[in-house]
């Protein structure tokens, strides 16, 4: 498939999971309410779900400050945003008082004025608080992402199996927007009250809802909790349908042609979607696909290169090496994170060679070159030899003033990163990072029997580095304590993640280190490294 063919699956499967979602918000509304409000509200939950699907096809946007964050809020788009869910969430709450058999006025007992049923209109106005609430809480202070399953079922099974979890989820769930809106309405709920007596031009036969205790009384809480039960769920299962939808297995091609995408370039495309299907797609071929791995291994021609392997191979390390990086940014700062990877990038360049070929065969069709050879040494003197232009140097001397500026007290709290939010975005990157270690680790160990070539056994030792170097990183995020913070108690998926993450990454250690264990004397790797590897070997790290 070529580019615009990837992109088109994805915005077709997203099309089929948000016609789910207007299916489900029409069900959910079942045959109480009006065709019209029904109608409006199946739109309403399409045109909802197509929008909250750029982003869950996307990146995650890069970690901000507190003021960002606010001020995000206010471009036009998310304001939109935040206007369809607030109606998304009124037309729930009037399918809402259709099932209830209530309206928000009625004739007055002793006249034919119109009357406030106030209880109504605070159903109305949770609705609405609901929606905001919501968006507020899912997009703009969180990053929803697509869960993959652990094991492929049909679409009818998970939808099955998910209607009771998410039910309870949407239940458990809607206890803190009721809390929230009877505050509010407590508050200034007048405001609201006033202002919908003048345009129905009604009057109010019943105490008003001044009261906390008035607010707060048992059958309107049954009420409000009815009412964000029914927009929660239907939300839940919007996002649902995308996980369904979206996870759908997708191959991509090992060797490129004109205009196609391959599994290589669609593990660091721009699309975040089809980087967690190319993952998984790695994964999938490496445990599943023999005819493709042989496809991996296999020399190009003319020329009988290894051309899909080193593609595949460098690729991955450049995702793992990134991946660490960003972890070690948030350890230390940023200017030793690139001072410790530009010292790893210079020792890749200067270490001799990865392997001494003595038990282990070479079976590659022509001699390797000598990293210290001359071609090699000139390219490194002139890459470090390479100057600026001046205006990269002005927005690094600016971009580090400003950095050192936002490290004052108080400065910092409005406009320091908050590491917290770095600590989510990365853990929520995690989930490609173990498909493609894992993925990674078992090509590097089939080749024993599959690479017939012996394309594979150059890159073992920067596998086995980068893998190791990624595990130390996280070891130290664990051990600083940044992860037991307060915000992130509260949300355990980011944490979750992090520890399958790691967990990922031993067993693919573990599994070079078993399928090698009688070429690892063979293998030369960094004294450090080798340290590192020594508790694998003997099989004593947890």
């Amino acid at each position: 498939m070529s580019v615009e063919e990837c992109r088109s699956v994805v915005r077709r499967r997203c099309g089929r999971a948000a016609l789910a979602a207007g299916g489900a918000a029409v069900l959910a509304g079942g045959a109480s309410a009006a065709p019209l409000t029904l109608l409006l509200t199946a739109a309403t939950a399409t045109t909802t779900a197509l929008v909250n699907s750029t982003t869950l096809t996307r990146a995650p946007p890069p970690p901000t400050h507190r003021t960002g964050r606010v001020l995000s809020l206010l471009r036009p788009l998310r304001a939109a945003t935040i206007l369809l869910h607030a109606t998304y969430g009124l037309l729930t709450s009037l399918t809402c008082l259709a099932t209830l058999k209530l309206t928000l006025t009625h004739t007055c007992p002793n006249s034919t004025n119109k009357c406030l049923h106030e209880q109504s209109l605070l159903i109305l106005f949770a609705g609405i608080f609901n929606g905001v609430y919501y968006y507020l809480k899912t997009y703009v202070f969180d990053d929803p992402i697509v869960n993959f399953p652990l094991v492929e079922q049909r679409k009818f099974i998970r939808i099955k199996l998910s209607i009771y979890p998410t039910l309870k989820r949407a239940m458990y769930d809607s206890i803190t927007p009721i809390i929230f809106t009877a505050l509010f309405y407590y508050w200034k709920g007048h405001l609201f009250r006033n202002a919908t007596l003048y345009i129905y031009n009604a009057n109010l036969d019943d105490e008003p809802l001044d009261g906390l205790l008035s607010t707060l009384s048992f059958p309107l809480i049954i009420y409000l909790w009815f009412n964000s039960t029914l927009f929660l769920s239907t939300v839940y299962f919007a996002l649902l349908s995308f996980d369904i939808y979206l996870t759908e297995h997708l191959k991509f091609p090992i060797e490129s042609s004109d205009n196609i995408p391959t599994l290589a370039q669609e593990l660091s495309g721009d699309v975040e979607i089809l980087n967690k299907l190319a993952a998984r797609d790695l994964l999938y071929l490496a445990y599943s696909d023999r005819e493709r791995r042989q496809q991996i291994f296999s020399l190009s021609l003319p020329g009988g290169h290894p051309t899909n392997w080193k593609n595949l191979s460098n690729e991955c390390i450049n995702i793992i090496n990134a991946y660490t990086f960003s972890i070690e940014s948030i350890t230390c700062d940023t200017k030793q994170a690139e001072e410790n990877k530009s010292a790893k990038v210079h020792q890749l360049i200067l270490s001799p060679e990865p392997f001494q070929h003595h038990s282990l065969r070479n079976l590659a069709m022509s001699p390797p070159q000598s990293p210290l050879s001359p071609n090699s040494m000139n390219q490194f003197v002139i890459s470090n030899e390479e100057i600026k232009p001046f205006k990269d140097m002005v927005r690094d001397e600016f971009r580090s003033f400003v950095n050192n500026l936002c490290k004052k007290p108080g400065i910092n709290f409005f406009f320091g990163e908050l590491t917290d939010i770095k600590i989510k975005h990365v853990a929520h990157r995690g989930q490609v990072i173990a498909k493609v270690s894992q993925g990674f680790a078992h090509l590097a160990t089939a080749s024993l029997d599959e690479d017939v070539y012996g394309v594979v056994q150059d890159d073992l030792a920067r596998i086995i580095t980068s893998l190791l170097q990624l595990k130390l990183a996280l070891d130290k995020l664990t051990k600083s304590g940044m992860i037991n913070r307060k915000n992130l108690k509260q949300d355990s998926t980011p944490i979750q993640m992090l520890n399958e993450l790691k967990s990922a990454i031993k067993r693919s250690i573990y599994k070079i280190t078993i399928s090698f264990k009688d070429y690892m004397q063979d293998i030369v790797l960094d004294s450090d490294i080798h340290l590192l590897l020594q508790p694998f070997i003997n099989f004593r790290e947890g």
